[in-house]
């Protein structure tokens, strides 16, 4: 495993060895200084990547990509009005991109808008199906969680139940998402589906604390008949996406567009993520 982060920091040392050399010899180059702002982004190098993407903006007038990306940033370090106002902006530079209308989504499930985030989410749901007219690419996997933790906050449980199952169809014995539906299952009462998933999840991911805790209270009530407000919170890592670029790093310490890679959101307990991949 250290040989393996060891590895992947070299190579990202190299990448931005060779990226600066080439917006050093080209700076009108907006793709090079995109990569190089992607490649901070992964390092959690905020400032940098937002240097960066500021001039692709630049140099890409008309662009929605660079302003997309700003807005990531500053969404990952929490400042989510200038991310929405951000967001905002590319949407009106391409209000056809589910990447943007996803990110909105998350903005507003943070903000505990979760009418409004289901409604980003569905119409960044539509466009995505129209690109995909065939099959869905695994990349979409956090738009269907994040509608499924949007509905369960709205307490439309079979509808959250129907989401993360997609989710299991893109990215199958994801323990996460197993953990959600059986979370769901306990909400609405039905401690035996939800026992079932949970161990299903368990066996993917022991280390879950929320998980067999959940398990425990379930058990309990399939004995007690005790209501089911007794059920705990879970974490705030309970796979709740937040960003593209989140879904494949975007808060999988647990359990997170299109027309460029992006990251998957969440809140104090299960919830959402962004999805843009860089």
């Amino acid at each position: 495993m250290r040989f393996n982060k060891f590895f992947l920091f070299l190579l990202l040392l190299f990448d931005l060895f060779y990226l600066r050399k080439a917006t050093s010899l080209c700076r009108s180059f907006g793709p090079a200084w995109l990569a190089l702002g992607h490649s901070y982004g992964l390092e959690s190098e905020h400032d940098h990547a937002i240097s960066a993407y500021f001039t692709a903006a630049d140099v890409m007038r008309g662009c929605h990509l660079p302003i997309l990306y700003v807005g990531l940033e500053y969404s990952l370090t929490n400042n989510l009005r200038l991310a929405e106002r951000l967001y905002s902006e590319s949407l009106k530079f391409y209000p056809d991109d589910p990447a943007v209308l996803h990110e909105l989504g998350v903005i507003n499930y943070l903000n505990r808008e979760y009418h409004h985030a289901l409604l980003f989410f569905q119409r960044a749901l539509i466009k995505v199906e129209a690109i995909d007219q065939v099959d869905l690419l695994p990349y979409w996997e956090p738009l269907f969680n994040n509608m499924g933790h949007a509905c369960r906050k709205l307490k439309k449980y079979d509808e959250a139940i129907i989401h993360f199952k997609k989710c299991l169809g893109l990215t199958p014995r994801n323990p996460q998402t197993l953990i959600a539906i059986g979370f769901v299952h306990a909400l609405q009462g039905n401690y035996g589906q939800a026992i079932e998933y949970l161990h299903q999840g368990l066996w993917l991911s022991p280390a879950s604390s929320f998980a067999q805790t959940l398990l425990n209270k379930c058990f309990n009530m399939t004995q007690s008949k005790t209501y089911v407000e007794q059920l705990p919170e879970p974490p705030s890592d309970l796979n709740e996406y937040l960003s593209t670029r989140q879904n494949n790093t975007i808060n999988q310490t647990e359990m997170i567009p299109v027309s460029v890679p992006l990251p998957a959101v969440e809140e104090s307990d299960q919830g959402s993520s962004s999805m843009i991949t860089t």
